[in-house]
């Protein structure tokens, strides 16, 4: 559905009177990812690490500066903008700002059916009714305003919408972190039987581990605007590779006090994506870092089925072996 290839966004970053260049924020830097179609892909990191710079990236709201995003074989540059549109849709992350407060939820969520212009008004109307009905809204609800709604409704109201133009991949860009927890599992659950029952691809983002857990096939793990780590959900969570990816998971709070928490503290700060370190970028946090990490920045590859990561503790392990062969 999806493949990324040597991804980078760089920003300049202009001050003074005279607006001057003053440096680049790399925010999004040599990144490899695919995403596989009727899959949902995790994207996990760090506020700051190019999450949402990817996403707009992948809907052609922003240019890259380099590499390449080849959506369904065809690179991204090559697609018209209604048949990107009709095939990419996303979910914002804050349903109380992606919303327009002077429309009703009926003219929301048949926008974009109008923009596309594909039907008649009449088969628009009720293609909307029918969106509203799936997402668990009824057809009174079209009439509203959304201050009228509650936060989980707003958020079904901009599933519904994502939804109506029938895209194959849908971006959602922390959908339910602005959500309360009770409100969480049933949008999330609702995401899961629109993806069976519509055969949907999602790139799901998010910083919450046990939200990916629950909904994601794979997993990938961004840092700096890299991706470090790609795996299966079960390998992912059972046996971290790249040591971030550990930190990580060793962060989640355990809901029960019998089993004592398994810390693995980072040193420092996350660098400036102004500035990033050479080599690897986590390497000035890393405790298992080498000599090289601080050089040259590791490939990311596959050391086993279906995992991918970019560390120098696999390549050395890789290189012992040939030359142990």
């Amino acid at each position: 559905m999806l493949t990324i290839r040597n991804l980078q966004k760089q920003y300049v970053v202009r001050g003074g009177l005279l607006r001057t260049k003053q440096g680049v924020v790399h925010a999004v830097n040599d990144l490899h990812l695919h995403v596989r179609h009727g899959e949902t892909l995790g994207l996990v990191g760090e506020s700051g690490c190019g999450k949402s710079t990817l996403a707009r990236l992948i809907l052609g709201l922003e240019t890259p500066t380099s590499g390449e995003i080849i959506l369904k074989n065809i690179p991204l540059e090559q697609w018209q903008g209604q048949h990107l549109r009709r095939t990419v849709q996303m979910i914002f992350q804050d349903p109380y700002s992606s919303l327009n407060p002077r429309w009703t939820v009926g003219s929301i969520v048949r926008e974009p059916l109008d923009i596309l212009g594909r039907h008649p008004l009449e088969q628009r109307r009720k293609k909307t009714r029918e969106m509203l009905s799936r997402v668990g809204l009824g057809q009174d609800d079209m009439a509203r305003y959304p201050h009228e709604f509650s936060g989980g409704q707003r958020q079904r109201v901009a599933i519904a919408r994502a939804l109506a133009p029938e895209p194959e991949l849908v971006v959602c860009d922390e959908p339910v972190s602005a959500l309360d927890v009770s409100i969480r599992a049933q949008v999330l659950n609702l995401l899961h039987s629109l993806q069976k029952d519509m055969g949907l691809t999602y790139l799901f983002i998010s910083h919450d581990l046990s939200v990916i857990s629950h909904l994601c096939d794979r997993v990938a793990v961004m840092y700096l605007g890299s991706v470090v780590e790609l795996a299966p959900r079960q390998s992912f969570f059972k046996t971290p590779r790249h040591p971030y990816s550990a930190a990580l998971l060793t962060a989640v709070p355990i809901p029960d006090p019998s089993i004592p928490p398994q810390e693995m503290p980072l040193t420092g700060e996350l660098p400036s994506p102004l500035s990033p370190p050479q080599g690897c970028p986590f390497h000035p946090r890393c405790p298992q870092a080498m000599d090289i990490c601080s050089r040259q920045k590791p490939t990311f590859r596959e050391i086993q089925p279906g995992h991918h990561v970019a560390c120098w503790l696999y390549e050395a392990t890789t290189q012992d072996k040939r030359n142990m062969s």
